[in-house]
């Protein structure tokens, strides 16, 4: 049986019972979004095409990386996985180490480091050289051209031009041979600090400084080689199309969330109330004190919807990470993101507003009342 309300705009529901009706059916439809987002992510990660297309991501990147390996960028561990930058400057460290006692071992004899103590703490390791420094052979061996220089030797004098531009390098480096090497008592010292223990990290600290500022500016010229860009435009197609199927199942789950929490129960209640607004005791009324008209709430229903919607980026957070909103082939971020702002327009509206009308409320032409049933 159908209560009888008033809609005499003197019963205006205050912001409180405004706000917990709204909030009770956000969080309604977060929780049913959430759940029917899951299932439509774990089916579709259960697809052929799905596998397929992670099976195609995946060969890219192994792609990209071997070509990274190839120009001394990268490499590998014993269980064939990419080596991370500190393990890369070790190697680095080692290599010089032994190209500094090739080239000055009575310095290191003098210092007590003699071959027995090099090949206890480092093993199975090369002399640093043009062929196999993870630094200069890329400049010198794998582009075509640097800065210009296409010969061998022309490229050699560009590579130590950019090593002597970092900071300190000069202080580091014997910069006037073919092949820049640690002056011998930068070497020794830095084989105490890892192996011996006896002296501070200042000096490793300066050669890490730089070891990155040259290995990401080879990385930067890396990736603009026509190779590496044409894996890169095959990797980014796949893993987008991933990503966009993911985003039209966080709408999808929305969508239906919205329909079953929100607008369905306004066909079975009265004055368009949802189960927020049931809860708190509230209905939905025109402003000018008379029931709500259908095309007030086809609008206020559209805004709401817009309004809720940025409550996707927090379900794709749960469910697949937030990168399936940022970098799908279209930026979907940018609607739950005006999404949000429209909702803190509403809520200062509601908060600041006299009237205690939010922006949905002035562009509907609806309102907010208290239950207040009347006799007939």
């Amino acid at each position: 049986m159908k209560k009888n309300y008033s809609y005499s705009s003197d019963f205006k529901a205050p912001f409180s019972k405004k706000f917990a009706s709204d909030a009770i059916d956000l969080v309604l439809i977060f929780i049913l979004s959430t759940l029917l987002a899951f299932v439509g992510y774990f089916s579709f990660t259960n697809t052929s095409y799905y596998h397929n297309q992670v099976s195609y991501v995946n060969e890219q990147v192994d792609a990209i990386n071997d070509l990274a390996i190839d120009a001394k960028l990268a490499s590998l561990d014993e269980e064939g996985n990419l080596e991370d930058n500190v393990t890369l400057f070790n190697d680095y460290l080692d290599s010089h180490i032994l190209l500094s006692y090739s080239l000055n071992s009575s310095a290191f004899n003098e210092k007590g480091i003699d071959q027995t103590i090099i090949d206890e703490h480092i093993k199975n390791k090369s002399a640093a050289s043009y062929e196999n420094d993870s630094l200069g052979f890329f400049y010198v061996h794998y582009l075509d051209e640097f800065n210009g220089k296409t010969t061998v030797d022309e490229k050699k004098i560009e590579f130590v031009n950019l090593l002597s531009e970092q900071d300190n390098a000069k202080e580091l480096y014997n910069l006037e041979e073919d092949f820049p090497s640690l002056k011998v008592e930068i070497a020794i010292e830095v084989f105490n600090y890892l192996y011996l223990s006896s002296t501070t990290s200042e000096v490793c600290e300066q050669l890490g400084n730089i070891f990155i500022n040259v290995l990401n500016n080879s990385i930067s010229i890396f990736q603009t080689l026509p190779e590496v860009i044409a894996l890169y435009d095959e990797y980014d197609l796949a893993y987008a199309s991933i990503l966009d199927i993911i985003n039209i199942i966080l709408t999808i789950a929305f969508v239906i969330s919205f329909l079953l929490i929100y607008l369905l129960p306004s066909f079975f209640m009265q004055d368009a109330q949802s189960i927020g607004k049931r809860v708190n005791k509230v209905i939905i009324a025109n402003k000018g004190d008379k029931k709500v008209k259908v095309s007030n709430l086809i609008i206020r229903h559209i805004l709401t919807f817009i309004n809720y919607f940025f409550i996707v980026f927090f379900v794709a957070f749960f469910i697949s990470g937030v990168q399936s909103l940022m970098y799908a082939s279209f930026p979907f971020f940018i609607f739950p993101l005006i999404s949000f702002i429209l909702c803190l327009i509403n809520v200062t509206f509601a908060l600041f507003s006299k009237n205690v009308n939010s922006l949905t409320d002035i562009v509907s032409g609806s309102i907010y009342l208290l239950a207040r049933e009347i006799k007939e």
